[in-house]
C-alpha cells in the first residue's frame, strides 16, 4: 500500500480500453488492450519536491505499482485541477478479474487497506479497462461505492487523498506469498473479513458458527461449467466427464447424506457464499470455486480434488487452515482436453465414509 496526498491524473496520458463493456462486444480482445499504458505526466504529486521513485528500492513497487510510480512527476506548487476528490480514493489494478480466487486476494487488500487507514467512506478507481464481469455488484456491495475506470476520469481529476492498493499477487492470500511449513492458526484478521463479507452481501444471519439443526450432513458437490467468464476464454479445464455417474454414485453409496450437485457459474454472487456457508463439505476438483471455503463455518471439511499435474497447487489446503476447515485432497486423473476428467466413483465414495459425516 502507498499513500499518496494531493494526486493528480490525467487519463489522457493514459492508454487502455473504456473499460465495462459487455464480454460479448470485446470478444477477443488482448488483455494487454487492457492493461495501462503510463505516459509521462500521468501522474503527479503537488508541493513534492522527491522524486517518487527515490524514495523506496524497486522491490518495494512490485507489478504495476512499480510503473505507476516510474511515470509519477512532482511539483514544488499546488495542482491545477478541472475537479477535486475529497473523497479517500483506493486505486486497484486488476490482474485476473474474472477469477474468484484472484479477485479475492484484491478484495482482501482493499479490504486491509481500509481497516489500516481507518478509512470510513472510500471511493474505488480500477486501473485497468478490463470488460463487464460476473464480480462487478459484490465490489459495490462490498465496499459500498460503484467503482470507477480510469478512463472516465476528467482529464485532470485531483484526489486529496489517495492510495495505491497493493496487487492481488502480493496479497497474504495469494498462493505466491504462503508458507506452507508454517502451521498458521485460524487467522483473527480473516475472521473479521469474512465477517464483513457476509454482513456486506446480507447474510448477517449466517455469521453464526452454532450447530446446525440438520439430522442430515449436507455434501454441496461443485461442478466446474463452462461459460462466458472474459473476452478471451476458450473453454474451461478440469470439467467431470461423468459427473451424473458420481452423483448417483455418491447418493448410493451414502444413503444417510444429501448431496447436492451446483454450480455457480449462473447464481448470483451473494446466493453463492450462502450455499457454501451452509454445507457440511464442500466437494470440489481443484478450481478457483474452492475459494469459497473461506466462508464455511469452522469445523466443516473440504475434499479438493486434485488432477494429475496440479500435485504442487496448495492454495486450499491452506485456506483452510486459515479458517479453522478441515481439507482432504483426493488424487484423480490427468484433465484430457475436450473430454474432460472421469473419476472413479467409488474411491470419491470411500473417501467420505471414513469421514462418518455428521451435521457439523
Amino acid at each position: 500500500m502507498c499513500r499518496l496526498r494531493d494526486l493528480k491524473i490525467d487519463n489522457r496520458r493514459i492508454v487502455v480500453a473504456p473499460g465495462n463493456e459487455p464480454i460479448d462486444t470485446v470478444r477477443w480482445r488482448k488483455e494487454s488492450d487492457e492493461m495501462c499504458i503510463y505516459k509521462t505526466g500521468a501522474f503527479t504529486v503537488g508541493q513534492c519536491d522527491s522524486s517518487p521513485l527515490s524514495l523506496a528500492p524497486r522491490s518495494k513497487f512490485p507489478h504495476y505499482l512499480h510503473d505507476v510510480m516510474r511515470h509519477m512527476g512532482t511539483s514544488s506548487e499546488a495542482l491545477t485541477c478541472t475537479e477535486t476528490v475529497t473523497t479517500p480514493t483506493l486505486l486497484v489494478t486488476r490482474y485476473e478479474y474474472a477469477n474468484i480466487y484472484h479477485t479475492m486476494t484484491d478484495w482482501y487488500n482493499v479490504y486491509q487497506t481500509i481497516q489500516i487507514n481507518g478509512l470510513q467512506e472510500v471511493n474505488i478507481v480500477f486501473l485497468d479497462g478490463h470488460s463487464a464481469g460476473a464480480l462487478d455488484e459484490a465490489w459495490a456491495k462490498l465496499f459500498r461505492t460503484t467503482p470507477k475506470y480510469v478512463s472516465t476520469l476528467t482529464p485532470e481529476t485531483c484526489f486529496k487523498e489517495a492510495y495505491l492498493v497493493a496487487p492481488g499477487y502480493g496479497s497474504t492470500l495469494s498462493h505466491a506469498t504462503m508458507q506452507r511449513w508454517v502451521k498458521c492458526p485460524p487467522s483473527l484478521y480473516l475472521k473479521d473479513f469474512t465477517r464483513h463479507f457476509l454482513a456486506s452481501l446480507g447474510l448477517r444471519h449466517m455469521l453464526g458458527d452454532a450447530r446446525s439443526a440438520r439430522k442430515r450432513p449436507r455434501v454441496l458437490f461443485l461442478l466446474r461449467k463452462s461459460y462466458l467468464a472474459h473476452p478471451r476464454i476458450r473453454q474451461t479445464p478440469r470439467t467431470l466427464a461423468n459427473a451424473k455417474d458420481l452423483v448417483e454414485a455418491l447418493r448410493r453409496g451414502l444413503p444417510d447424506v444429501d448431496v447436492e450437485p451446483t454450480s455457480f457459474e449462473n447464481m448470483p454472487f451473494a446466493e453463492q457464499v450462502a450455499t457454501v456457508r451452509d454445507a457440511d463439505v464442500l466437494l470440489s476438483v481443484h478450481g478457483a470455486g474452492l475459494t469459497h471455503l473461506l466462508f464455511m463455518r469452522p469445523g466443516t471439511l473440504v475434499v479438493e480434488l486434485i488432477p494429475s499435474g496440479y500435485e504442487s497447487n496448495h492454495h486450499y489446503d491452506s485456506f483452510s487452515a486459515f479458517v479453522g476447515v478441515r481439507h482432504i485432497r483426493v488424487s484423480i486423473p490427468r484433465d484430457t482436453p475436450n473430454h474432460g476428467i472421469t473419476v472413479d466413483a467409488q474411491q470419491i465414495v470411500n473417501v467420505l465414509r471414513r469421514e462418518e459425516l455428521r451435521p457439523v
